[in-house]
């Protein structure tokens, strides 16, 4: 008799060696391309977990298709909408592996993502495997995130600094014990998850790098792309790095990162209210303005390099008050010049 399926892909816990987490929120389009990418993979001794995070197209029957089949796959739903973080943090309470890997369901990795990691974590002894990323935006644009060369290994805190400035992102297989050190960071419902990968990167040993790749589907129309309300909580993220750094007691040039891509952020945001004032209602400028108020109040500029806080658009500013002057300032400087 021909064996069944889900035996021939079966499991134990105790051979799972990388859980594979995903949140699914309506991705019916691309779900089936994202998980046969993740049951694809060289290495079989791998485990699917799956949070649907109260989708209502066809991605419920798309997960139960996939898990009837495949017992490495299993799928929990949430009764209603979680957002991204909270969902992240139920998928992990479900890993049995000792390594995590974090997948969007409209992302896909290339067959060797998952063997090229667990190669170079067991050859290095890091606790965290850098996948090669790949910016997706159709079959014949894929682009490299950064084509610069790395050494094999990496210091944590340099991955840290590296990746706090864009030279660096966050799509790795790492060591699951990271979270019991640095949980996920739930304080925002957007871009908070981002802190967690750097605050993992800070903590760990070292970092490596392998050839696996992810591929990173890009939309226009994501919700992080979007002019909205919901960009402002990128500041509150900032400010919840902050606090987790200093109660790390983080040194010096980590601070100098951090307070300084804040302040570049803040910036930058004044900038996107300034500039896209008719889209926000009268509430939204409010709360917008708050969020901005609230993270000047907490910029140590003591650490911020001299350099840049010289430059027109970043003198410090202690309050909203004299920061909305300076900008003003700014802006007729540039009008001046002849750059708007």
């Amino acid at each position: 008799m021909e064996p069944n399926k889900a035996d021939i892909c079966k499991t134990d816990a105790e051979e799972v060696k990388v859980s594979v987490l995903m949140t699914v929120y309506n991705e019916e389009n691309y779900l089936r391309q994202s998980i046969n990418s993740i049951l694809s993979q060289s290495e079989q001794h791998i485990e699917l977990v799956v949070v649907d995070d109260a989708s209502y197209d066809r991605s419920p029957e798309i997960l139960k298709e996939y898990a009837d089949k495949d017992s490495r796959v299993r799928v929990y739903r949430n009764p209603q909408n979680e957002g991204l973080v909270r969902s992240r943090i139920s998928a992990l309470k479900h890993a049995r592996g000792k390594f995590t890997l974090i997948t969007d369901a409209d992302d896909f990795l290339s067959a060797d993502a998952v063997s090229s990691a667990l190669e170079a974590l067991h050859r290095t002894g890091a606790d965290a495997a850098v996948l090669e990323l790949m910016m997706y935006f159709s079959e014949n644009d894929i682009r490299p995130y950064n084509d610069t060369p790395f050494a094999e290994t990496i210091d944590g805190k340099k991955a840290f600094d590296m990746c706090i400035h864009g030279k660096l992102h966050g799509l790795c297989v790492e060591d699951k014990r990271l979270y019991d050190k640095i949980p996920f960071d739930d304080s925002c419902r957007l871009y908070s998850d981002d802190n967690t990968a750097r605050l993992h990167y800070y903590i760990a040993n070292k970092v490596c790098f392998c050839k696996g790749r992810y591929y990173y589907r890009q939309h226009a129309a994501s919700e992080t792309h979007k002019v909205s309300i919901n960009r402002f909580d990128y500041l509150r993220a900032n400010m919840s790095l902050r606090k987790q750094m200093l109660e790390l007691h983080a040194d010096r040039k980590s601070m100098e990162s951090v307070e300084t891509h804040r302040w570049k952020n803040i910036v930058a945001h004044y900038k996107l209210l300034m500039e896209n004032r008719n889209v926000f209602t009268k509430k939204e400028r409010a709360e917008a303005e708050s969020i901005i108020a609230e993270s000047i109040s907490t910029i140590d500029f003591s650490v911020i390099p001299r350099k840049l806080k010289i430059r027109p658009p970043y003198l410090p500013a202690h309050n909203m008050k004299t920061f909305v002057v300076l900008q003003k300032f700014y802006r007729v400087l540039r009008k001046i010049a002849g750059k708007d």
